[in-house]
């Protein structure tokens, strides 16, 4: 991802965080890209050849939990370049 749009996005997601936790929700990072930092820098190319399961390439990137932490919610935020 070039460096821009890779900006763009680590921005959009830390505003989204930001007003999560401005209104009270406990917001916790869960991606993979969090979780797994390493795999940030490669390219999409080295990225699919890992051939990492579903249930780790698809796991959202927030897990958001209310006040009362009773509810919660998967939160995947997306920065599209157009």
């Amino acid at each position: 991802m070039a460096f821009e749009n890779r900006f763009k996005k680590e921005v959009t997601e830390r505003i989204v965080r930001a007003l999560l936790d401005a209104v009270g929700y406990r917001v916790i990072e869960y991606g993979v890209e969090k979780t797994s930092r390493e795999l940030t820098p490669m390219t999409r190319e080295e990225y699919l050849r890992l051939c990492l399961p579903d249930s780790v390439t698809k796991t959202p990137g927030l897990l958001v939990l209310d006040r009362t932490q009773t509810a919660w919610w998967l939160v995947e935020i997306k920065y599209r370049t157009q």
